[in-house]
């Protein structure tokens, strides 16, 4: 995992996790008054600059447009949609997935 910290207060963070040639985000986050700042670009650049080379992989609410945005513009591309995968009280969401390649 990695934190993104403004002096000493973290704004955001992302956990991925690495088996072999493949990598996975399991959860990002920053912190809405830190958000549209470029925190959450960092950190997912860093990643790209960290992991071994290979896959990466996401999932996202097919309604959080900013999300879609931000991996876009960093290289992911849409692979598929897991239908109605998120629960929102009555409501279901699909999911998005992406994928992106860590090449260094």
């Amino acid at each position: 995992g990695w934190l993104a910290l403004i002096g000493e207060q973290p704004t955001g963070f992302i956990l991925c996790q690495i088996l072999d040639d493949e990598a996975e985000i399991l959860t990002f986050c920053v912190r809405p008054f830190h958000r549209r700042q470029g925190v959450g670009k960092k950190l997912v650049q860093h990643i790209l600059k960290t992991l071994p080379q290979g896959l990466l992989f996401l999932e996202v609410a097919a309604d959080n447009k900013a999300a879609h945005r931000l991996y876009e513009n960093c290289g992911f591309s849409k692979m598929g949609v897991r239908p109605q995968y998120y629960h929102r009280g009555s409501e279901k969401i699909d999911a998005i997935t992406y994928s992106c390649v860590v090449n260094h």
